[in-house]
């Protein structure tokens, strides 16, 4: 009877004994805080352009991990350069991965001072935009280069802004496109290229269920 009891207090000690070893020796390892949310009124604060792209670029990184990376969510191909039609010829780009947000907003109706980063653009070259003498970046992709898609608010429109980490990259703000579904037709997260006989479009599900489509070039061109 005593061995018996032995035993079993020797179970429970051991038992109980585990994780409270665990909670001794685990170390409390410092978590990375987030950037604050780069909202409307936060970036028409901002002092330069420099001080927008700081804060996306800073938000971006700090919730890197909550960017899709299966396949089926993202999209990753060679972006076109040129014109594929009759008035040009064209060419394979750089290789360019979008990843979606994770979590979305839900915006009711547009918003008049949020905003969010949907997307990150990773790309291993610049994208040129040409068009005769013209040439632009769009994406703001300027290189080897990670490039964050801020949507939300500006001057009383919806645009995009595009985020590069390269340094000293001022901000690229572009159009945007809601598509005309209701916010719960998409179910997760996704985003994609969107190829045109001229270039490469962005697509990404933007506001919990409707849709979010930018050329990637510069608005007030």
């Amino acid at each position: 009877m005593n061995r018996v009891s032995r035993r079993a207090s020797l179970l429970t000690v051991g038992a109980l004994g585990v994780p409270l070893l665990a909670l001794v020796v685990t170390p409390a390892w410092p978590q990375t805080p987030r950037a604050p949310h780069p909202t409307y009124t936060r970036l028409a604060r901002a002092g330069s352009p420099m001080d927008t792209t700081n804060a996306i670029v800073d938000y971006g990184r700090s919730i890197r991990s909550l960017f899709d990376t299966a396949g089926g969510a993202v999209d990753q191909q060679r972006l076109t350069i040129g014109d594929c039609d009759t008035t040009g010829p064209c060419s394979v780009g750089p290789l360019a991965t979008i990843q979606p947000r994770l979590r979305r907003p839900n915006w009711d109706k547009p918003p008049r001072d949020s905003g969010e980063v949907i997307a990150r653009i990773i790309s291993n070259a610049p994208y040129v935009w040409i068009r005769g003498s013209d040439t632009a970046y769009k994406f703001n992709i300027h290189g080897r280069d990670t490039v964050f898609w801020w949507v939300g608010p500006r001057e009383g429109r919806l645009v995009s802004v595009f985020a590069s980490t390269q340094p000293g990259v001022a901000p690229l703000v572009s159009k945007l496109e809601l598509g005309p579904h209701d916010r719960t037709y998409w179910k997760q997260g996704l985003a994609r290229w969107v190829w045109t006989t001229h270039d490469e479009w962005a697509w990404g599900t933007c506001d919990g269920g409707r849709c979010c489509l930018s050329d990637g070039l510069e608005l007030f061109r």
